[in-house]
């Protein structure tokens, strides 16, 4: 790093004393939610200084600009705010690909490519407009191309899966200090899509999980396993508080997924799941912790909140269909124009299956599943925590998919886009205190 003349610190220092002063003297003026961004704009510059790993950590920084807005700060969101993240997207993986930093999977960059292919050929006899989000649903899987490429290296994800753990444990602390000073009222008290919060908490869940079964040992190992376990009762009661039964379900698949393989690894870890298992019923306990129970217990759990009536008709009209349409799909939104007709202010499918199937056909629902089974497979067989993580993480991905439409979110292609990138680093990719054990 270069040192400037003055007391001959690093010039990445200087920079930063700057930029922090900078923030600092604006918090007069300044409103909080920009306050707030301002401070962690500092930090990501701070960190791209400091780091090796900068085009992972611009990925960390996104993911937690792009939680936060959407949920403590999503009265106050900035427009245009993305745009930068895009740019250095572009450009760090011109970059890379200049420098030969890449390693990336082909049958993944062929999948990602017929897709696009797929959802572009679906516009053909299309007679609407498309909409500002019909336009980000054609870009997602770009977007997950772009993120892939930032994935440079085996330990690169660290930032990233660290970036995933703090957004959610905000959001999960945030969501309890709601439910606080509501009273416990319904389902957090909060007034975002509950589904929506579970899917940001449930990934980092299983990030600090992952932690959790393979935490190193050594002298702050009481510190770190006591820090661990607090952000997973953290995350779980906001889950329980939430009382998202599709997402809960979702992560119990995962977690099942994860304990099986570790099972099959080293059954000395399963000493570690049976402390998890006892946070469950201690959530329980709680104040608001049985709201999950009363919503599975609610008569509209039997419709799944009125979701097979959807998929009812869904369902009919693709036994309906001809071989044509069966095969490539009856063209780009046509099930949101179907779920509309039928029902007036929904328009989600609520199965991101049946929505591929019913616009994309059998063939685009096919690239679809073998894009997440692409990374599903060579997880299960990497013998490592990377691969335990990944494939549970992308079981639960599969799993919330049967009662939401999740793939239209920026973030999930976040994930899937990191696991694209990290499929070739997989076999390299270990925590540090395996390597130097």
């Amino acid at each position: 790093m270069t040192r400037l003349p003055i007391f001959g610190l690093p010039s990445g220092l200087w920079l930063a004393g700057a930029l922090l002063g900078i923030a600092v003297g604006t918090t007069v003026l300044a409103p909080t939610p920009y306050l707030a961004i301002g401070l962690a704009a500092t930090a990501v510059v701070v960190a791209l200084i400091r780091t090796a790993d900068r085009s992972e950590t611009l990925v960390a920084a996104y993911w937690i600009t792009f939680v936060l807005l959407s949920t403590l700060f999503r009265d106050s969101a900035v427009d245009g705010l993305f745009y930068p993240f895009y740019a250095a997207f572009v450009v760090s993986a011109v970059a890379g690909l200049v420098q030969g930093r890449m390693s990336i999977d082909t049958r993944t960059v062929w999948l990602l490519a017929t897709m696009i292919f797929l959802l572009i050929a679906s516009l053909i006899g299309y007679q609407g407009s498309v909409s500002p989000a019909g336009l980000q649903h054609m870009t997602l899987y770009v977007f997950g191309a772009m993120v892939m490429l930032q994935i440079r290296s085996a330990g690169g994800s660290r930032p990233i899966a660290i970036g995933a753990a703090v957004a959610s444990l905000t959001v999960s602390v945030w969501v309890i200090a709601n439910a606080v000073q509501g009273g416990f009222f319904y389902r957090g008290d909060v007034r975002i899509d509950q589904n929506v919060l579970s899917f940001f908490v449930g990934v980092g869940f299983l990030v600090v999980l992952s932690a959790w079964l393979h935490r190193p040992g050594g002298r702050n190992w009481a510190l770190r396993t006591s820090g661990l376990l607090l952000a997973l009762a953290t995350m779980l009661y906001a889950m329980l508080l939430l009382a998202s039964r599709g997402l809960l379900l979702a992560v119990s698949v995962a977690v099942v997924a994860m304990v099986v393989r570790e099972a099959l690894r080293n059954r000395s870890r399963l000493a570690a799941t049976l402390v998890l298992a006892c946070l469950m019923p201690l959530g329980l306990l709680l104040p608001g912790g049985q709201g999950v129970l009363q919503r599975f217990n609610d008569p509209g759990a039997e419709t799944a909140g009125g979701r097979t009536l959807i998929w009812s008709v869904v369902g009919s009209e693709l036994a309906a269909s001809g071989p044509l349409q069966l095969l490539f799909g009856h063209g780009f939104g046509a099930s949101k124009s179907l779920v509309e007709h039928h029902f007036t202010r929904l328009s989600a499918t609520h199965n991101t299956y049946l929505q591929v199937l019913y616009d994309l056909g059998l063939s685009g629902l096919l690239v679809f599943l073998a894009l997440h089974l692409r990374v599903w497979i060579r997880a299960w067989r990497t013998p490592n925590p990377a691969g335990t993580f990944v494939m549970a993480t992308t079981t639960f991905l599969l799993a919330a998919n049967l009662g939401l439409n999740t793939p239209e979110s920026f973030l999930y292609w976040t994930i899937m886009g990191w696991f694209f990138g990290k499929v070739p680093w997989l076999s390299r990719d270990f925590p540090v205190a395996e390597a130097r054990a």
